[in-house]
């Protein structure tokens, strides 16, 4: 069955311009129409490229300026960016929907932002700094030497995490992107985001080559332990455990191609195209396998009836950079396969949502939790897809 490619970029295009804000320190994307609609960092820092597709590039640099203009002197990097508590934005619009499912929080925010640096759990986000290194990278910002600063204290921070880049970075429970779960210790997606970050650091001199060469051993040696080739093969989200993401092996495989590494590109794509990991749903988004244990998951997570939010659910933003990859790795046929189901699903709600049921594809709802409607992050991955040549 052929797919609208026109009506799926037209919904993309739509959900991201209905989260774009003004702020009393200009514009800026927030990164949902209810729950979610603060600025959160992680998910605008992913949004970036989708928001250069639809030429938006002043609400990208200016959103990026507020965050390089947060950076501690530590090198930490806010969550999120609000004018009130996110917490009770989170818990007032969760609730909300389901009495006044029409309405949605402003989109001016006449009050300056306050700058919440803190999760719930009372961690920082560890790969928030990363990201926003590599979003400003993407977005062409301005290399005054405020901003070089800012970009160094980040580099400092995974320096100080890591002893020089010469063992793996830990982290705290609940500080990446799947912060339903207790992930901590050295985990692969922080860990090969600072590898990206450490490739461009050395271009610019900021690094030695050989701190870059000591942490890509570093990463083998932690997550893919004993293996001749690691370069072909598969890796553990953690030193000696069975589980396997998604997010991260795509971005190898995309780093492969960009590197020019077409063999290894497509070895890497067949092999992760052959683990379970890839069919834990109609569309390749689910985030790992096997499942997280029940006492891994956050009580407010599974309150909300959340339980199996990273671990069985479809994310839109995934399904995109699965495509985005097999468009890379010459895979069309593939690409097709989940531009299509994304176009169907998309175009019944006119909206991009956040998650889906595995089976249905559906946006998920439980009684107290519905998926994020429009959802900034799915809407612009989707674009940086339709995007990638």
């Amino acid at each position: 069955m052929e797919w609208n490619p026109t009506r799926l970029q037209t919904v993309a295009t739509s959900s991201l311009r209905a989260n774009l804000i003004t702020t009393a320190q200009g514009p800026a994307l927030r990164a949902g129409g209810h729950q979610f609609a603060s600025l959160w960092t992680r998910d605008f820092c992913f949004a970036v490229p989708g928001l250069l597709a639809m030429g938006a590039r002043d609400v990208a640099q200016n959103h990026l300026q507020l965050l390089l203009d947060a950076v501690t002197p530590e090198g930490w990097v806010p969550r999120l960016l609000d004018n009130e508590r996110s917490a009770l934005k989170v818990l007032r619009w969760t609730l909300g929907r389901r009495i006044l499912p029409r309405h949605t929080p402003s989109r001016v925010l006449k009050t300056p932002l306050r700058r919440e640096y803190l999760g719930e759990h009372r961690t920082l986000a560890y790969d928030g700094g990363a990201l926003l290194y590599l979003a400003s990278l993407q977005a062409g910002m301005p290399a005054t030497e405020a901003n070089v600063e800012a970009i160094k204290r980040i580099v400092k921070f995974y320096e100080r995490l890591s002893d020089d880049f010469t063992r793996p970075i830990p982290q705290t429970a609940y500080s990446d992107w799947q912060d339903s779960a207790r992930r901590e210790g050295p985990r692969d997606f922080v860990n090969y985001l600072v590898l990206r970050v450490l490739r461009d650091a050395v271009s610019r001199g900021w690094i030695e080559k050989e701190a870059l060469l000591e942490f890509e051993i570093v990463f083998h040696q932690e997550f893919m332990p004993g293996v001749l080739r690691p370069e072909l093969s598969l890796h553990s989200v953690g030193r000696g455990e069975r589980q396997v993401s998604l997010e991260t092996h795509l971005f190898r495989i995309q780093d492969a191609v960009v590197a020019g590494k077409t063999d290894v590109a497509e070895k890497l794509w067949k092999a992760l195209k052959d683990h379970p990991v890839y069919h834990r749903a109609k569309l390749p988004g689910v985030p790992v396998d096997p499942e997280y244990a029940e006492d891994q998951v956050s009580f407010f997570t599974k309150a909300v009836g959340l339980r199996h939010y990273h671990d069985r659910l479809c994310w839109t933003w995934l399904a995109a950079e699965t495509a985005k990859t097999a468009k890379l790795v010459r895979d069309d046929e593939e690409a097709r396969r989940i531009f299509r189901l994304l176009d169907e699903v998309c175009a019944s709600y006119g909206a991009i949502p956040e998650v889906l049921d595995p089976e249905s594809l559906e946006a998920f709802e439980t009684l107290l939790y519905r998926s994020e409607m429009p959802f900034s992050w799915g809407a612009a991955k989707i674009l940086e897809a339709l995007d990638t040549k």
